[in-house]
């Protein structure tokens, strides 16, 4: 599998212009994640930048994986679009 870099960020507000989706976590067991659910603490987000072709599609498939991701263990996130630094993408924060 291939490794990606994402870089964890503490004490970023939750953004409050879209509805938060919270999630329950799972997915490592499985094996290996090219996302960091797995090694997210409380207080953690991490900012996902979208390509620039199926924006829709990819960022649904990161919340997909977010969201399986919390269903097996005791873990909540919530995840929003935002534009940070003039890019699109998903920021995912840990709040359980």
């Amino acid at each position: 599998m291939p490794e990606y870099e994402y870089t964890l960020d503490k004490n970023v507000p939750l953004s409050r212009k879209v509805k938060v989706r919270t999630i329950d976590d799972d997915w490592l067991a499985k094996g290996e994640t090219k996302y960091p659910w797995h090694i997210m603490e409380v207080g953690e987000s991490v900012f996902m930048q979208s390509p620039t072709e199926n924006i829709k599609k990819v960022e649904a498939q990161r919340m997909q994986s977010a969201r399986g991701h919390a269903y097996r263990w005791d873990k909540k996130f919530a995840i929003r679009t935002r534009h940070e630094n003039g890019k699109r993408g998903i920021r995912v924060w840990r709040i359980k």
